[in-house]
Parts: structure tokens; C-alpha cells; sequence
């Protein structure tokens, strides 16, 4: 009788349509900018000295899905990065994503703004440095976003760092946010 069982389980097994699924991950060029994990955390001061902000990683998520008008065997990567900011208690996100042909990094700042950073392939080489100090540390390899937000801000995003400096211009001044501290858990 167990024999039958088994037999039978086997024939069922053998019958089952597998469907083979085919993953579509993130472009690794630009996921080299996003590694941190949930607790994550980065401190950040002013060149003028009136304020300290801090960043915490409060959530990761890595999905595969199928694209809105695509086969459900093609599996696209999804990654989003949620983070918390003290003490205004404010939310902003990192987002890369892959779709049928490009790959794309995206950034939603605590006003609910959502910037476009890098893409892959592009139809512009980014700009990236051989290296970079902010605070009291060396960074290598640190991609270059002009006119970010405004025209003459710039950001720095250090491979395996995420944001290690951000210079913004206005009329008047010319001020930076340097990384301070950082924990990449």
C-alpha cells in the first residue's frame, strides 16, 4: 500500500507543470551605491554648525514582480529603502528598480519629491570620482549628481555609503551637509 502511495505521489509530481521563471535583477552599476540594511544609520552636520540631522534605515524590501503588461514568468527586481530622519521625524526613500530594459535609481526626499538619479544603460556617462573627503573621511568612488533639487546644488553618493556629502548653493550662501557618522549594517 505505501508503495501505491508513493507511486501514485510520484505520477502527480511527475505530471505538475513547473513554470520556470526568469529573474530580471537591479543593474549591480548602480545597486553598488545602496548597501545598507534595516537599522542602518548615517549623521549628518552643516557646514555652518546650526544643525545635525540623522538618517535610520527603518525598512528594506527586495521584490521580484512581473511587469503591469509583461508574462508572469518575467520577474522584474524591485529594492526600496525606507528612512527616517531625526528629529524631524520625516520620511525619504531610496528606490532602484529594473524593468524591461533599463535600470534606475530614484530618490524621494522628506517633501515627497521624487528625483531620478541615475539610470543604466544611459544615454550620459555619470559622473564619478576617483575620490572625495567629507567630514574627516575618504571616500572612493562617489558618483556625482549636479543640479540636484536646484540648479548648482550637488550630491555625492559614495559606493556602499549612500550620501556622503551634499553642497547646496542659493544667492546668498553656500553651505554643505557632511557625513559625520556612519553605520552600514
Amino acid at each position: 500500500m505505501k508503495l501505491k502511495s508513493f507511486l501514485g505521489g510520484l505520477i502527480l509530481l511527475a505530471s505538475c507543470n513547473f513554470q520556470h521563471n526568469n529573474y530580471h535583477a537591479v543593474d549591480p552599476s548602480i545597486s553598488q551605491f545602496v548597501a545598507a540594511n534595516t537599522g542602518s544609520w548615517w549623521k549628518f552636520r552643516d557646514s555652518l554648525g546650526t544643525a545635525v540631522d540623522t538618517v535610520r534605515v527603518t525598512s528594506l524590501s527586495n521584490t521580484f514582480t512581473p511587469l503591469s503588461n509583461g508574462s508572469d514568468n518575467e520577474l522584474y527586481q524591485t529594492i526600496v529603502m525606507q528612512m527616517e530622519h531625526i528629529p524631524s521625524l520625516k520620511i525619504s526613500k531610496v528606490v532602484l528598480t529594473r524593468d524591461l530594459e533599463t535600470s534606475t535609481l530614484s530618490y524621494t526626499d522628506t517633501s515627497g519629491n521624487t528625483h531620478l538619479l541615475l539610470t543604466e544603460p544611459s544615454t550620459s556617462e555619470p559622473t564619478i570620482l576617483d575620490s572625495l573627503v567629507s567630514g574627516k573621511h575618504l571616500y572612493k568612488k562617489v558618483l556625482t549628481i549636479n543640479n540636484f533639487q536646484q540648479p548648482g546644488n550637488t550630491l555625492y553618493i559614495a559606493k556602499g555609503y549612500w550620501i556622503v556629502k551634499y553642497i547646496i548653493k542659493s544667492e546668498q550662501t553656500t553651505h554643505s551637509w557632511i557625513l559625520d557618522t556612519v553605520m552600514i549594517k
